[in-house]
């Protein structure tokens, strides 16, 4: 791997990787920005997500709702007419 990297930087430049924050073993991290989609938080006490929109708006759906949107998504845009 080392070679194969050296042979990219060689091209390319330096290849920065980027570190992953440091997460202390008791923190649990429960909330993520967005630059364009906003916030989300997981809310353990209710099981569920929360997704503010930089406007303000909110939307709160269980876990499960969450992984069987994300199975129809496709199938519902489809609906719509909107290609993705």
């Amino acid at each position: 791997m080392q070679g194969m990297k050296d042979a990219v930087e060689t091209f390319l430049g330096p290849i920065e990787t980027p570190e992953k924050p440091k997460i202390q073993p008791d923190v649990t991290v429960s909330a993520i920005r967005h630059k364009k989609f906003g916030e989300f938080y997981r809310d353990f006490g209710h099981n569920c997500i929360d997704w503010r929109t930089p406007e303000g708006e909110e939307v709160s759906m269980s876990i499960q709702g969450v992984k069987e949107l994300h199975g129809q998504f496709p199938e519902l845009m489809k609906q719509l007419g909107v290609e993705l």
